[in-house]
């Protein structure tokens, strides 16, 4: 529906939309149009068409509680699908191909979450509860410098004034206080 509460697209079957997962726009790219995609229960990606078609597509079978997020994370205008399922990462480009398979020692605790520090430099935030650790990864793999840092909660990143050189970033502890970074 539109913010107005009327119906602005009917899709022509239902899905099993996997309860940890949103809806992401993905924006048309050569000739594919506008749509909207998420996961079902078994982590199927599905396509919906602002047309009501429905598309669905099979990279990994997944538990009914994974995390997934689409997100450019190459920078080739076309999103790269990030599942977290149990300890483990995956990552697959929009024609299914594993790219990035990373496991952590313990389970991924909540959605991944991707942030832009450049047009090239784009990263992963990946929290680890129960080891109250939060992890910054590249494209690759790779930790960030400096990661990982304590915390247990999804973090933000950002400035917090005008004309700083390093990035700020804000998590929560197991001690229930919030720590503030300083992340070049």
């Amino acid at each position: 529906i539109n913010r107005s509460s009327q119906e602005r697209i009917r899709c022509k079957q239902q899905v099993s939309k996997s309860k940890n997962n949103p809806f992401f726009l993905e924006k048309s790219v050569g000739n594919i149009s506008d749509r909207l995609v998420t996961t079902d229960i078994n982590g199927n990606i599905y396509y919906c068409y602002f047309d009501g078609s429905i598309e669905k597509k099979t990279f990994t079978q997944l538990s009914d509680s994974h995390f997934f997020t689409a997100a450019d994370i190459d920078t080739d205008g076309r999103n790269e699908y990030l599942f977290a399922d149990y300890n483990i990462l995956r990552i697959f480009d929009d024609s299914g191909k594993q790219i990035l398979e990373k496991k952590f020692d313990s389970n991924i605790s909540f959605q991944l979450n991707v942030y832009s520090f450049s047009r090239r430099n784009i990263e992963i935030g990946i929290c680890l509860e129960d080891e109250n650790k939060i992890f910054l990864i590249d494209k690759e793999g790779n930790n960030h410098e400096g990661f990982p840092l304590k915390g247990n909660t999804e973090f933000s990143i950002g400035f917090s004034k005008t004309g700083d050189k390093s990035f700020n970033l804000y998590v929560g502890d197991n001690r229930n206080f919030l720590l503030n970074y300083s992340v070049q």
